[in-house]
């Protein structure tokens, strides 16, 4: 109780009392909670600077992975999947901060490769570079000119080049320069020309038109491709699929003209088609047509003219120098005609007539169901003429002390018209003892010298 006492006085004591708040006490309060809350901030302020640190840490980290990453996977362009990117990546515009160069230890060049750090980049340069692949595809079909190389053998050492063309609307023109050619090989199915020219490179002229009128499924088509090695350029042409079904009028039209310089080999094989050949001299040239006609003029050189089932024709191929001049001429089921000719002469027939006039040179005639016909002959060292089935007439114009005859037939008559020689028979008759030899053999025919 004596406790209780002391403390209700104590409070009454304390209420009774004035209270008053001095001004040092204020202040004592105050800087109390500023230092209070300055601690917080520091503290604040040190969290918030160890998260930039790590934050900083992480994301150098990071770029130096993506870096490393991406530097890795371009050093080798090689190693990108998609041929396109390989393809067109000279020409794949990017950010010159993008961009690194490495030298080709192939080829010895620098080739720009794609330096990104964006997948999605590369997919979009992936994609123009597809879509510009796919529009030039169509450009080139649509030109179709759908073969252009030009390069070199690897083991030969010899250079290459080859080109293909393709009728468009059953139109095809081409107007062509070859340059370094010294054997023109023709293979192929057409009317063709060669004309000797002062020129001194080759060119080709090539027209193909197919015109209807009228109602016509049709199907059809001109091919026409040169390959060009070691300075022998052979020429394909071919037009395939030709099937023409309605009512109406057709008309083709194809037409091959080449101009060549001297010393210039000419071959040519055709299936079908007339072969013109004109102004060719001092090289070898073989012509040779399956169902056509063959005409040559002032053709001069180591000439062959070959037709299965066509006429062939000779003519104004005179040299002074004969020995420069060798003709071989065939036709299986044609004529064969040589006129004003020089030079070392051999023509084969099998059913067809043959003809000679004002030619002169060594000559050996074979027909097996024909005849042989000759005016003005002038002949060099000799004259062979041999006819299964066929008569023989010949007007030769040297001097009968020149000749010596050797003329037979199995069943037919012999008859000589000359100048002091006339003789008129059957069987065998010989006659001179000249240089120049005449011989003459016939099956079943006549055989007339003049």
């Amino acid at each position: 109780m004596r406790s209780e006492e002391k403390l209700n006085e104590l409070f009454k004591t304390l209420r009774e009392e004035n209270v008053t708040t001095s001004v040092s006490d204020v202040s004592s309060w105050i800087n109390v909670h500023s230092t209070s809350a300055n601690i917080k901030t520091v503290k604040k302020t040190a969290i918030t600077k160890k998260i930039i640190i790590m934050s900083a840490i992480i994301t150098t980290a990071f770029i130096g992975f993506i870096i490393l990453f991406s530097g890795k996977q371009n050093t080798k362009p090689d190693n990108i999947k998609s041929a396109i990117i390989k393809e067109n990546r000279n020409i794949l515009h990017v950010d010159s901060s993008n961009k690194a160069s490495v030298k080709s230890k192939k080829n010895k060049t620098i080739i720009p490769y794609i330096q990104t750090n964006s997948i999605t980049q590369i997919n979009n340069l992936a994609a123009d570079a597809f879509k510009n692949e796919v529009i030039k595809n169509a450009n080139d079909a649509q030109l179709n000119s759908n073969i252009n190389i030009n390069e070199t053998d690897p083991q030969t050492k010899i250079e290459k080049a080859s080109r293909y063309w393709r009728s468009i609307n059953d139109t095809l023109t081409l107007d062509t320069i070859f340059n370094g050619v010294k054997s023109l090989v023709f293979k192929g199915g057409n009317d063709i020309s060669v004309r000797g020219s002062k020129r001194s490179n080759i060119t080709m002229n090539y027209h193909y038109r197919l015109k209807t009128k009228g109602v016509y499924l049709k199907k059809a088509n001109c091919e026409l491709s040169y390959e060009l090695i070691d300075s022998v350029l052979t020429i394909h042409l071919e037009i395939n699929h030709e099937i023409f079904i309605g009512v109406g009028v057709l008309s083709k039209t194809s037409k091959l003209e080449f101009n060549i310089p001297e010393n210039i080999a000419v071959y040519i094989n055709t299936s079908y088609g007339d072969v013109e050949v004109n102004n060719l001299s001092n090289s070898n040239y073989h012509i040779q047509t399956t169902s056509g006609n063959i005409q040559a003029e002032r053709v001069n050189g180591n000439v062959t003219l070959r037709s299965n089932s066509g006429d062939i024709s000779l003519k104004n191929s005179e040299l002074n120098n004969l020995s420069n001049n060798n003709y071989h001429i065939q036709t299986t089921s044609g004529n064969i005609q040589a006129e004003r000719v020089n030079g070392n002469i051999t023509l084969r027939s099998y059913s067809g007539d043959v003809s000679l006039k004002n030619v002169l040179g060594k000559i050996d005639v074979s027909v097996s169901s024909g005849d042989i016909m000759g005016n003005n002959i002038n002949v060099v060292d000799a004259l062979k003429i041999a006819c299964s089935s066929g008569d023989v007439y010949c007007m030769i114009t040297n001097p009968t002390s020149e000749l010596m005859f050797n003329l037979f037939t199995a069943s037919g008559e012999l008859n000589i018209h000359r100048q002091n020689l006339n003789f008129r028979g059957e069987g065998h008759y010989t006659f001179g003892k000249g240089n120049v030899k005449i011989t003459a053999k016939s099956s079943s025919g006549n055989i007339v010298v003049r």
